[in-house]
């Protein structure tokens, strides 16, 4: 009897563990309570001669659940396995995080009550106690403030400002015709153009954004208006006029050469009367750019030697898209490659969800920086960057607002929307960790910063844009 309840108990042990509800804790002691009395009195021969036995089935029974219990821990060995190399993968994949790691876990260090001294617009140092050549120089005091390097934006939209937070009802492509479009055919009349670009700066200004990188439209007036006003604004700023000549309506779809001829005016007119505000080539994307138009503006960034920005696998949709357009390219970076889109150090490419590894492996080798823009992608549910694999890789990140596709031009909200992405993401790939704060304020500080130039941390050289930060009494 002992050893037939203990073969039952066996069998229904293996057969609970085999549907993975890990009842061993629950019954193993019993089973083997049971079976051990029976092996007492009926000895070690039952195991091996069934016929000794009353019932041969009760020894069947230990056999089965004995082999299911077996196969169980198999299982949980190959689980214990799997996991193991998620977590050696995730450990190889720190450890080899590049200097943008570096940089990120430097921003968590923290200066109390510490001098920062600038020598006109560049960064001469942080110290405890101040050099003696500065003695007798002005000092001002900001007590309990904060004192952060300045944002910088790499990714923004200004004839969209008006359309923060509308249409995300849609998905990208949808939203483009029916909101962005639209909002965007207005900017031919320079009296509205005036009063956008005015708040959109107003904006920036308000929320420490001292430098960015904008598209404007394919306005050629407007978009040479928003440079002139973005110089007297005191910003620091890129500025592109969006070239389209296809897959647009009527209201924005250019003619190729006129489009061209217009990039290279405002090109040679920025170098000539603006020394803050620069140009950088803007097209909106593959599937509104022909062959010819990408061509052309490829060699003006190789004539110019330019910086160029536009979008990549933003949308499921949007990808497709550009397979059907270039069925003889193995990829949408590819097709940028293939025009001399993608200059080395010189290039922005915002999204970037849905890359290949060919694709990515191009980005990183043409060392083109990847805007992350997680207020976008959660507001027009266009999915979530690897941020985190990109890092490990080696490639170039920083966050960005994308407005309007992202709600808010406030960068610090950016950043936190970042983090709470990746976190989303974790819990699908374990052997990804989500990002930290300090590695989205670099990513918000630093990182787009290195873009721009020695930008975006207080070392010396670097240049000395700063945000002073008070907390407001009862929050």
């Amino acid at each position: 009897d002992f050893l037939a309840g203990g073969g039952m108990l066996c069998l229904l042990n293996g057969l609970l563990a085999l549907s993975r509800r890990r009842p061993v804790e629950r019954f193993l002691p019993a089973s083997l309570f049971l079976l051990g009395g029976g092996l007492f009195w009926e000895g070690l021969t039952p195991l091996y001669l069934p016929r000794s036995v009353g019932d041969p089935w009760d020894v069947l029974a230990v056999w089965l659940g004995g082999a299911a219990l077996l196969a169980r821990a198999a299982a949980d060995a190959g689980e214990d396995a799997t996991w193991q190399g998620h977590l050696e993968a995730g450990n190889r994949q720190l450890e080899t995080l590049n200097a943008q790691y570096e940089a990120a876990k430097n921003a968590e260090a923290e200066a109390r009550r510490a001098y920062l001294a600038a020598d006109g617009e560049r960064v001469a140092g942080v110290w405890d106690a101040l050099p003696p050549e500065y003695a007798g120089q002005p000092v001002e005091d900001w007590g309990e403030a904060v004192i952060i390097p300045a944002f910088c934006d790499l990714h923004i939209h200004a004839p969209q400002f008006p359309n923060r937070g509308v249409g995300y009802g849609l998905q990208l492509l949808d939203w483009l015709e029916g909101y962005t479009f639209p909002m965007e055919a207005r900017y031919g009349d320079a009296g509205f153009a005036e009063k956008v670009w005015k708040a959109f700066l107003n904006r920036l200004w308000a929320g420490g954004t001292l430098r960015f990188s904008a598209f404007a439209t394919v306005h050629s007036q407007a978009a040479w208006r928003l440079m002139e006003l973005a110089e007297a604004s005191g910003l620091r700023g890129l500025v592109g006029k969006v070239n389209m000549d296809r897959n647009s309506p009527d209201s924005l779809r250019e003619d190729t050469g006129r489009s061209l001829a217009d990039t290279e005016e405002l090109i040679c007119r920025a170098r000539e009367e603006l020394k803050h505000t620069a140009f950088i080539l803007t097209p909106r994307f593959v599937p509104s750019t022909t062959e010819r138009l990408m061509d052309g503006l490829g060699r003006l960034g190789e004539k110019y030697d330019l910086p160029v920005q536009s979008h990549l696998a933003e949308n499921p949709s949007e990808v497709a898209w550009v397979r059907q357009l270039h069925p003889d390219v193995p990829g949408y970076a590819q097709v940028y490659e293939r025009h001399g889109l993608l200059r080395r150090g010189r290039t922005i490419m915002a999204h970037c969800i849905y890359l290949s590894p060919e694709e990515r492996a191009l980005l990183k080798e043409r060392e083109v920086t990847l805007a992350h823009c997680p207020a976008s992608n959660a507001d027009l549910a266009s999915g979530i960057m690897p941020l985190r694999q990109y890092l490990a890789e080696g490639q170039r990140c920083c966050v960005a607002s994308d407005v309007a596709g992202g709600h808010t031009a406030a960068m610090n909200r950016n950043a936190a929307a970042a983090v709470a992405l990746s976190r989303l993401r974790w819990l699908d790939r374990r052997e990804e960790p989500p990002l930290t704060l300090a590695e989205a304020l670099w990513l918000i500080t630093g990182g787009p910063g290195a873009f721009l130039g020695r930008v975006g941390a207080f070392e010396p050289g670097y240049a000395f844009d700063a945000l002073v930060i008070r907390p407001v009494p009862g929050d």
